[in-house]
């Protein structure tokens, strides 16, 4: 029998480290897939992108090589020049100017637009110009390798930078061409290239190592990816960076992790499995090494197996706490910055191209005081305002309203200020909103707080778009729009942002969302629900060991109808508080209570009946008494997994 025991456990203590492992380089392969396959397909769409845009810009320079060295040579003269550009400009739809400039038209831009060997589509006054050009200039030189005049070409990068903004990657990452000096040339902030933003004055403004480091490389003409976490946002992010051979600039791709790695959500809870299965490891270890097979030490492996079974139930349920996110099937656009906001707005534009041009009101939120006055109610009041462009937004009504707020909400004007010539307008609201929450996970759930905003004139293609840079820190976890002093009776603020509901796989601009998780705080749940429950199981372990020492059955039934009296009393006041339909999370314990208390009566039962059970019998029930507290954070630890896995 012994020697039994003894294979049975080593037995076991195998196979469950095999699993372990089985599972450990499972989980990690699984997982370096998915993302070796990602960035594989970023990798691609750079590098396509690339390609596509080298082949543009050789084409310019091309040309101004090749009339560089005619020029030089001698082989074109002064008088055919005029007529060689007019051929260029015809078969280069994206030349907006080209010319050669002799001294003293040769120093500077201005000059050379001067230079009677200068023409552009549109005249040739700088301010027909056009925002996004990008010049290049080619020396022309004699046979002695003098400079005697400089070809300079005027390229639109309306083209290039069309190219940049659909490459798609998630809902708002985004890609950007740097210089070989740090210049944004294409980047979805359009204020980085009209005011020649350098990534090292941005790095410097948001203390951004990597971008600095980014910028340095793009000078020495590397490629490769950085592993980025944005200081103000908190996302992490790839950030794969490739030179443009033809011009030696570099095109960076940044792309949120979140987003693309969709498929990785599920692999936490294979942690879960695999520290399971290393305590089932751990414990036959103990066991042998214990020599529990000779009955030696039987109670340690077992009070040692309860500890770490409790130890994992609650790291489990911390693990759940912590991991409050979107809900499961709510599919939604977080914006935490201008650039994804940017990327996601004309996405949105490429997928209503038979809309009229949208207009956008930039719109903050500031939330000053949540309560729940019943259920499904939430009284909220705060401040929300509006920013309106005397140009941009002329004509436009002034306002916004809350379509799904149930009630009449009180809203009054705050302030109206004026800055530059932007009218900056803030409103007051209060009132109460009727929400569904959903009470499956008690007391592991989470409330979704979700104010829907509209702009009065929407069926004019008039949209709200959140004010990212009136916010210090647009980190979810810092709670921006929500005021510090806010508290929430037996609730915890877990994060807040501003979201774009995504419908049919399209995004929608008409549902503008500001959204606040909170997270249940456990300390109520637990004096009330959990508390109960962990004294009724000690005191069925107590009334277990006794089996061997009480005299008769019906010696039992008294404290064990006692206890399933408070079981239930407890459970009835539960669903007084949660009145839902159907079980919820917590329930399921109770259920194990019922079975554990039905479970040491059948045992007290069977042992003093005039048919003994062997199993129960052998040494006052030691096998039932070594199994029971193991076996109940067994069970609880599996229902937890399962309900919220």
């Amino acid at each position: 029998m012994k020697k039994r025991a003894f294979k049975i456990l080593l037995f076991f203590s195998g196979l469950s480290l095999l699993l372990v492992f089985f599972m450990l380089y499972h989980n990690t392969h699984e997982k370096n897939q998915i993302e070796q396959a990602t960035q594989i397909r970023i990798k691609q769409v750079t590098r396509n992108a690339v390609e596509q845009i080298d082949t543009m810009l050789s084409q310019v320079l091309s040309i101004a090589n090749a009339l560089a060295n005619d020029l030089g040579s001698g082989k074109l003269s002064r008088t055919q020049i005029i007529v060689q550009l007019e051929k260029y400009m015809e078969i280069t739809p994206h030349l907006f100017g080209i010319g050669v400039a002799y001294v003293p038209y040769i120093n500077n831009l201005q000059q050379r637009r001067q230079s009677p060997y200068y023409i552009n589509r549109q005249g040739s006054l700088p301010s027909e110009k056009p925002e996004s050009l990008q010049h290049f200039t080619v020396p022309c030189s004699d046979t002695r390798k003098m400079p005697t005049c400089v070809v300079f070409i005027e390229y639109t990068l309306d083209e290039i930078q069309s190219l940049m903004k659909t490459l798609r990657f998630g809902q708002t990452g985004y890609s950007f061409i740097l210089s070989k000096q740090g210049f944004f040339i294409s980047h979805p902030i359009d204020k980085y290239v009209k005011e020649h933003k350098t990534i090292f004055a941005i790095a410097e403004l948001q203390n951004d190592i990597l971008l600095k480091k980014l910028g340095e490389r793009a000078f020495n003409k590397e490629s490769g990816m950085i592993d980025y976490k944005n200081n103000k946002t908190g996302q992490s992010a790839w950030l794969f960076y490739q030179p443009i051979p033809s011009t030696g600039w570099l095109i960076g791709t940044l792309v949120l992790k979140n987003e693309m790695l969709t498929q990785t959500i599920a692999l936490p809870y294979q942690q879960i499995k695999i520290g399971f299965g290393f305590i089932v490891f751990i414990v036959c270890l103990l066991a042998l090494l214990l020599r529990a097979d000779e009955g030696n030490s039987l109670w340690v492996v077992m009070y040692s197996a309860s500890m770490l079974l409790l130890i994992s139930l609650g790291l489990v349920w911390w693990f759940l706490v912590q991991s409050v996110s979107l809900p499961k099937g709510d599919k939604g656009t977080i914006i935490v910055d201008q650039a994804g906001l940017q990327q996601f707005l004309f996405a949105n534009r490429q997928q209503n191209v038979s809309q009229a041009s949208p207009n956008y009101i930039p719109t903050g939120v500031s939330i000053e005081s949540i309560k729940f006055s019943d259920d499904n109610h939430v009284i909220l009041s705060g401040h929300i305002w509006q920013k309106y462009h005397d140009e941009i937004h002329k004509g436009i009504a002034r306002g916004f309203i809350l379509p799904e707020a149930g009630f009449p909400m009180k809203i009054t004007d705050a302030y109206r200020d004026r800055v530059d010539q932007t009218e900056v307008i803030g409103w007051f609201f209060e009132g109460a909103m009727r929400l569904q929450f959903d009470y499956s996970n008690y007391p592991l759930d989470a409330r979704k707080i979700s104010l829907l905003i509209h702009h009065p004139e929407i069926e004019k293609n008039v949209y709200l778009i959140p004010d990212i840079e009136a916010y210090k820190s647009t980190n979810p976890s810092t709670l921006p729009g929500i005021k510090h002093h806010v508290v929430v009776a037996d609730w915890l603020m877990k994060s807040s942002f501003f979201h774009y509901q995504t419908l049919l796989a399209k995004n929608d601009m008409s549902h503008f969302y500001f959204t606040a998780f909170m997270q249940r705080d456990l300390l109520k749940p637990f004096l009330t629900s959990l508390l109960p429950l962990i004294m009724v199981a000690s005191m069925l372990f107590a009334i277990l060991l006794l089996l061997g020492r009480v005299g008769e059955f019906a010696n039992i039934v008294a404290p064990l109808v006692a206890l399933f009296i408070g079981v239930i009393l407890a459970h009835i006041g539960l669903r007084k508080e949660i009145q839902v339909s159907g079980l919820f999370f917590i329930e399921y314990y109770y259920l194990v209570m019922y079975i554990a208390i039905l479970l040491v009566a059948a045992i007290y039962f069977i042992f003093h009946s005039n048919k003994p059970f062997y199993f129960i019998q052998y040494r006052d029930g030691l096998v039932a008494k070594l199994l029971f507290l193991p076996l109940i954070l067994v069970s609880l630890l599996g229902i937890t997994i399962l309900v919220n896995g």
